[in-house]
């Protein structure tokens, strides 16, 4: 997307695409891969979430605003100033490349949920690329390709399919097809080569569709917004258990964090009493979150809402007296730690948050682990774990270290 197109109407499915992205700190681009980037925002070496934060701010404004790279280059400027940023690359560089990759995979992320809305009226995508100059032959050679929208082919050639990549893609109807003289293409043959990239472990030789830079052989739509399954195929899904098949994709662990838990707070008062049918849990946690729905703002500065009534509906009464300290891991946890998991039915991305948090229990001292799961803004659910020392909370720890009280 040049900087002209930018200046058009505002892009309401490339503007939630993005706004919905979690920051992520990392080092390397290769911290986090491939389908991971759909729902995170990241920038190579940019590790301080205030720093992450006003960089989101700036592309989200040029989203929203139609701002071209020159604009955002006063952004950047201000904000590399402001933190103090060491940067690798030219200035020019880098704020080219974080400009137009967060642009253009919010556009096409974009024209995939807008591709899934019309597919019933216009069931193909053509593939789309610049010819001619010093363009990548391999994404000319795709040019003219036209395949049902949910072909595999878009699974790994939607575009972006590489660094400073231009193409995109043209949603056709069958009468779209007759009008310009065009037909389906042959399923394509994909070739898979190995390619290795840099890191900060040392070389990894990845595999990825030939004429696709590695870390960009994914549909970063279908990433975000996963596949749309029928009612069938959700009762089929939901009566095989296949709900529990997550299958973690960010590497890690305890051991990543290079630290143990903090101490512990001072001991907590003893837990609340058991409640009396569904009514009673929902009381309990209306009680908890001061009425029946609350946002709490978590440690990392993002919002996490809870429905007492929703929660009351799959929370078992013998759970009921932990209740109360539910809102103790929310606003003051130990630790938050993020993890990208892929679901083995549907293909979709989920970024998950774990916050954890080790209590002593009134005058006994006895030790509790809290954790809570959260996922794109939502409860998800928790759980209470007596333990006996603090290092059997590690085997919780999982994923990447998002934040952590000093």
């Amino acid at each position: 997307m040049s900087d002209a197109k930018a200046k058009g109407t505002p892009f309401r499915e490339a503007i939630d695409y993005f706004r919905d992205k979690v920051r992520l700190p990392t080092r390397h681009w290769t911290d986090v891969y491939e389908e991971a980037h759909a729902r995170a925002f990241v920038v190579a070496g940019a590790v301080k979430d205030d720093l992450l934060a006003d960089f989101q701010r700036s592309i989200a404004r040029a989203s929203e605003e139609g701002r071209t790279l020159e604009d955002f280059r006063k952004d950047f400027d201000s904000i590399v100033q402001r933190h103090g940023w060491s940067y690798n690359g030219s200035r020019g560089w880098r704020s080219k490349t974080i400009y137009h990759t967060n642009m253009r995979q919010a556009h096409m992320a974009g024209r995939w949920q807008q591709a899934q809305r019309l597919k019933k009226t216009r069931p193909y995508l053509r593939y789309v690329a610049l010819q001619g100059g010093d363009r990548r032959p391999e994404h000319q050679a795709l040019h003219g390709t036209v395949r049902p929208v949910d072909d595999p082919f878009w699974d790994v050639y939607m575009p972006q399919n590489g660094w400073g990549c231009k193409c995109s893609v043209q949603s056709l109807s069958d009468a779209d097809l007759k009008r310009y003289g065009l037909s389906v293409s042959p399923p394509p043959q994909i070739q898979y080569e190995k390619r290795t990239i840099n890191t900060p472990g040392g070389p990894r030789e990845v595999t990825v569709p030939h004429g696709v830079d590695p870390g960009f052989a994914y549909n970063p739509g279908k990433a975000a917004w996963g596949r749309q399954l029928s009612e069938k195929a959700m009762a089929d899904y939901k009566a095989s258990g296949a709900w529990k098949k997550w299958t973690r994709l960010t590497p890690g662990d305890y051991a990543s964090a290079g630290r143990g838990l903090v101490p512990m707070d001072k001991p907590l008062a003893r837990l609340g009493e058991k409640a009396k049918g569904v009514a009673g849990v929902r009381a309990a946690l209306e009680k908890a979150l001061g009425g029946k729905e609350k946002v709490f703002t978590l440690a990392d500065d993002s919002a996490l809402l809870l429905n007492a009534e929703a929660m009351a509906a799959h929370l078992p009464v013998e759970r009921s007296p932990f209740i109360p300290l539910l809102p103790e891991v929310l606003t003051s946890p130990h630790e938050i730690w993020v993890s990208f998991e892929r679901h083995e039915v549907t293909g979709r991305i989920a970024l998950r948050k774990r916050l954890i948090k080790v209590v002593a229990l009134g005058e006994e001292n006895k030790l509790l682990l809290l954790v809570a799961n959260a996922s794109r803004g939502l409860f998800e659910g928790w759980t209470f774990i007596p333990i006996r020392r603090l290092q059997e909370a590690n085997r919780h720890r999982i994923g990447m270290l998002l934040w952590g009280r000093e």
